[in-house]
Parts: structure tokens; sequence; C-alpha cells
């Protein structure tokens, strides 16, 4: 799905709106780091993903501080509006997200972005992704808990005593929803 362009600053997103306003204020990048209005260097926070921040206090808003990342300030001082009234994302050149010398931000589509990235680097990620979530590779995440001889032994169990799904989960070490997958048929079928 492809998101609309914006075209007034009430179709900016919150972060640009923010931007906007920082700059507006004067704060400015300088060598990659953000200097406020009183020209003192700010000391930075890094974000979960490994991108630099800052924060100036917005009355307007609920929670009285905005956060603004340093790249897309440099964008803003770089591109104007041409970055603000856009579906561009922002690009680090080298790839490194810590680096927002003017020189190596450049802004462009998502695809591009990804591209900056090292080669060596966009495989970790994608080991990390994949390794974590295997079906995202098409492959089924295998529980490795369970087989059919086990899975009849389930089956035998529910139709022999009075156990429950949730006591059937305990003695096996499986989830409820398996047992119940495994007791209904639906998983681990006898090949007839």
């Amino acid at each position: 799905m492809q998101r609309t362009k914006p075209e007034t600053y009430e179709d900016l997103s919150q972060g640009k709106k923010h931007t906007l306003e920082a700059f507006n204020r004067g704060y400015r990048i300088v060598d990659g780091e953000v200097i406020s209005p009183k020209g003192k260097m700010l000391t930075p926070c890094y974000a979960q993903s490994g991108y630099k921040k800052f924060g100036i206090r917005i009355p307007t808003i609920s929670y009285g501080t905005a956060i603004m990342l340093y790249h897309c300030l440099a964008a803003f001082q770089k591109f104007g509006d041409k970055w603000l009234y856009s579906n561009y994302v922002v690009r680090h050149l080298d790839g490194d997200y810590k680096n927002n010398n003017l020189e190596n931000i450049e802004i462009g589509t998502q695809s591009q972005n990804i591209l900056d990235i090292p080669v060596e680097k966009r495989k970790a990620q994608a080991a990390l992704i994949y390794g974590k979530n295997r079906r995202a590779e098409g492959v089924r995440k295998k529980c490795c808990k369970c087989n059919i001889e086990i899975a009849e032994t389930i089956r035998k169990d529910a139709k022999t005593t009075d156990m429950t799904h949730k006591q059937l989960g305990v003695k096996y070490n499986l989830k409820t929803q398996m047992i119940a997958n495994i007791v209904n048929n639906r998983i681990y079928k006898k090949d007839v």
C-alpha cells in the first residue's frame, strides 16, 4: 500500500512537524551533531533502532517533549520542502545510522535506503530476522517437542482418561492449542 504524498502542513506526520518546529527554533546539524539555538552541542541519546535522537519541549503537545531524530533534521536542513512534503525516507549513504554529516545524508525510496546498507550487514540482519521468525522464509517452525508417536499417545490419553487439554499440555510440555489440534486430528495425522 503506497502512502499518499503530504500536500499541506496538516498532512505531515508528527515527526516531520516536530522536525520543522526544531528547525524554526534554530536547531541545526553541524558536523553530524545537533547544535542548539544557543550554540551548544547537544548530547545525543539513542533510539532502540540505533538512530541518534534529541528532544525539545513543545508545550502544545500533551506529553510536553517532542523527540526528533538527528537524520530527519539533517534531511530538512539539506533538502527543505523537497523532503518535508514527500514520501522519501532519509538515507545514510555509508549505512552508518550514527553518521549524520550532511554529506552522508540523502533522500530516496525505501529500496534505495536498504541498498545503502553494506551487503554483509544486510545478510547479518536478515539472518537475525529469519532466525527468529522462520515462517518468513516459508519454512514451518518445527516443534521439537512432538512427533507422530507422541501425538498418538496424546490422542490415546485424551480418549482413555478424564484429563483436560490443559492437563495434557502440562504432562507433555505443550501448549493447550497444540494439544487441541492433535486431539482433533488437525496436525500429526496418521497416514491412512
